[in-house]
C-alpha cells in the first residue's frame, strides 16, 4: 500500500512539467550564465609567470650605538684638591671632569675652592647610576660649577646625557651614605649643554651670618641656590644625575589605566574577565562592540563525555 502511494505521486509530479511544456504560451525557464545576463564579460585567460628571487649574499648590516662610560676616578684627597677660581676665566680641577668659574655678579674676582669626585662605589651609595661631587665654598663666594659628561653620556642609553642635572646632597653622605636621609636628594637650577656635554649650575654662599640653629649660634643650616642643606661649614655634595625626561625625549613612567575589568561568582567560585577591542571608526557610527570575555564557569562539569569545544580563543573565552 505503501509503495504504491509513492509510485503514484512521482507519476503525478512528471505529467504535470510535461503538460506545462505542451501549454501553449508557457516556456520552459531557461537557465542563463549570471555572468553575461547582468552585463559582465568572462575574464580572458592571463598568462601567469613565475618570477625568480635572487636572496642577499649575506644579511643587512644593523647599526648599533654602543653604549659605554668611563666614569672618573676618586681624586684620593679626602678634604679635596684646593683650586684658584678667578672672574672671566675656567679652571679645571686637575685633570677632573669638574670645572669652576666666578660667577657673573659676584662681589668677589676670586676665591679659592676644594673640590673633590668621588669614587664610583661611592657615587652609587648615594645617586645609582651617576656622578658625585664635594665643593668646598667660602663665605660670599659665588662659583659656577660645571661638569662635563662627555665620558658617560651614553652609560645607560634612553639619551642619558641630555637628561642629567645637578642636585644638592646632604654632607652627612660622606660618613653615612646608608642612612635614607643623607641621600635625599634636593633640587638645584641647572643647565645641561648638549652641544657641550656639560651640566652646570651657580652655588652662592651667603656672606653675612646665618640664622642659628638655637645651639650655641653653632651655623646648622646653609642656604645654597634655594635649598637647605645640613651643614657645619660651607661643604656641599652635588650628584650629576638623570632626569625623566629633556629635549631628546620623554623616558618618564607611562599611567596605567585598567584596560580590562573582571569579577568573581562569590560561592559559585566563577571567574569572569572580559576586555574591549578597539575596531576602526566607520561612517554613521554603527560600528560593532567586540569584547573578549572569559569566564572559568564555563569549562565546569566538562568531561570525556561531554561536548567540550572550545572556541577559536581559548578554553574558556
Amino acid at each position: 500500500m505503501k509503495k504504491t502511494s509513492r509510485i503514484s505521486v512521482g507519476v503525478i509530479v512528471i505529467t504535470v512539467v510535461i503538460g506545462l511544456a505542451g501549454v501553449d504560451g508557457v516556456v520552459a525557464p531557461a537557465f542563463a550564465d549570471p555572468v553575461e545576463w547582468h552585463g559582465f564579460q568572462r575574464p580572458g585567460d592571463v598568462s601567469v609567470r613565475e618570477l625568480e628571487g635572487k636572496s642577499p649574499e649575506s644579511a643587512p648590516e644593523i647599526l648599533e650605538r654602543e653604549l659605554r662610560a668611563e666614569w672618573p676616578a676618586d681624586s684620593g684627597e679626602p678634604g679635596g684638591r684646593v683650586v684658584r677660581v678667578e672672574r672671566d676665566r675656567v679652571v679645571q680641577v686637575g685633570s677632573s671632569v669638574v670645572s669652576l668659574v666666578v660667577a657673573e655678579g659676584s662681589r668677589r674676582s676670586s676665591v679659592d675652592a676644594r673640590v673633590r669626585v668621588l669614587g664610583l662605589e661611592q657615587a652609587e651609595e648615594l645617586v645609582g647610576t651617576g656622578l658625585v661631587l664635594m665643593v668646598d665654598l667660602p663665605a660670599g663666594a659665588d662659583v659656577e660649577v660645571r661638569g662635563d659628561y662627555s665620558a658617560f653620556a651614553d652609560a645607560v642609553g634612553g639619551a642619558f646625557g641630555s637628561r642629567l642635572r645637578l642636585v644638592g646632597l646632604p654632607d652627612c653622605g660622606l660618613s653615612t651614605p646608608d642612612l635614607v636621609g643623607c641621600r635625599a636628594q634636593s633640587s638645584l637650577v641647572s643647565v645641561n649643554d648638549p652641544d657641550g656635554l656639560t651640566v652646570s649650575t651657580v652655588l652662592s654662599v651667603p656672606g653675612g651670618p646665618v640664622a642659628p640653629s638655637g645651639r650655641g649660634g653653632e651655623i646648622d643650616e646653609l642656604v645654597i641656590g634655594g635649598s637647605v642643606y645640613g651643614s657645619s661649614g660651607s661643604t656641599m655634595l652635588l650628584g650629576v644625575v638623570a632626569g625623566v625626561s629633556s629635549d631628546e625625549g620623554d623616558y618618564s613612567a607611562l599611567p596605567l589605566p585598567a584596560s580590562s575589568s573582571w569579577e568573581t561568582g562569590g560561592w559559585t567560585g566563577d571567574f569572569s574577565w572580559s576586555y574591549p577591542l578597539r575596531v576602526p571608526d566607520v561612517p554613521a557610527g554603527f560600528g560593532p562592540e567586540l569584547v573578549l570575555s572569559y569566564s572559568s564557569g564555563s569549562t565546569d562539569g566538562a568531561v570525556s563525555t561531554t561536548n567540550n569545544h572550545s572556541s577559536w580563543v581559548g578554553e574558556g573565552f
